[in-house]
């Protein structure tokens, strides 16, 4: 297929060796072994020009226990570079919270290793180097219903709710105004949502700055703890969790200062027509 198709490699997106992903998986103590002899093999079949790369979790490859490789360079000398899938951390739920966490800055997580700096981190210390990590990057977030104020899927520190609203969101009358976004994936209003269907709904829309605020009875807030964007509608009982220019930016900033190889975003199509969250992740990248 490879030379049939003159392709430029071979992306393989296993979720995830030793560990459940979907949720009926057939899961092996020796699946990161059995994967890391499978890439052998591929690799010594295909062209030196070829490229070999991998779709990975927040953390390094899982062990016979279940528990991170702490050593993963053997799989580093085969694969040109592994994308570290930094969304989906949290799904639509009542009690909602970050798709993709930049860092745990408020040392509150409840999933500590997930973000891109804990990940980043976790793979270089099992011995990925940094020239060969790819970050991903979402166009997307999650709706919900939900009767939250903030991001409330972590553990609490008495007296600090870490966020910050925009000033000039439009703060509509009880039941004035009132958009609904509706998701995908899950039915109803609840499920993944693009950043362009965000504006679409009425739900985000641009401000004489040129920055994105709440709009049609959602508030923009800003978790300080995540560094991610998320929308709060209390008349249409709605919270969403998703990324936009400001926080991409910020995490295309991080890859650059981490010295990754890039970032990857998944996907194109949840941008708008004129490619701003492109554009933003581009000027974090250094590359305007």
């Amino acid at each position: 297929m490879y030379q049939k198709f003159n392709l430029d490699g071979v992306d393989i997106d296993w979720e995830y060796p030793g560990v459940q992903g979907a949720g009926n998986n057939q899961v092996s103590p020796q699946d990161s072994a059995h994967f890391l002899t499978f890439l052998q093999l591929l690799r010594s079949q295909l062209p030196k020009s070829a490229r070999l790369t991998a779709a990975t979790q927040v953390t390094p490859f899982a062990g016979p226990d279940g528990r991170p490789l702490k050593d993963v360079s053997a799989f580093a000398k085969v694969l040109d570079w592994i994308l570290i899938m930094n969304y989906d951390i949290w799904g639509a739920s009542p009690t909602p919270g970050p798709n993709a966490p930049l860092r745990d800055g408020c040392h509150n997580s409840t999933q500590p290793d997930a973000s891109a700096s804990a990940s980043v981190a976790a793979w270089m210390a099992a011995g990925f180097p940094s020239s060969q990590i790819t970050l991903g990057l979402p166009s997307y977030g999650y709706v919900q219903t939900s009767t939250a104020k903030a991001l409330i899927q972590r553990r609490r520190i008495p007296g600090k709710l870490r966020v910050r609203q925009d000033e000039d969101d439009e703060v509509q009358a009880a039941g004035a105004g009132t958009v609904r976004v509706k998701g995908e994936g899950e039915g109803g209003d609840s499920g993944q949502v693009q950043f362009k269907q965000l504006i679409k709904a009425g739900a985000l829309k641009i401000n004489s700055n040129g920055n994105y605020v709440g709009a049609g009875g959602f508030s923009r807030l800003w978790d300080v703890c995540s560094s991610t964007p998320y929308l709060v509608s209390q008349n249409a009982k709605q919270v969403v969790a998703y990324d936009d220019p400001q926080s991409l930016g910020m995490k295309a900033a991080f890859a650059r200062g981490a010295g990754l190889l890039g970032v990857n975003m998944f996907d194109v199509h949840g941008d708008t027509e004129n490619w701003t969250l492109t554009d933003a992740i581009r000027e974090g990248l250094g590359l305007v």
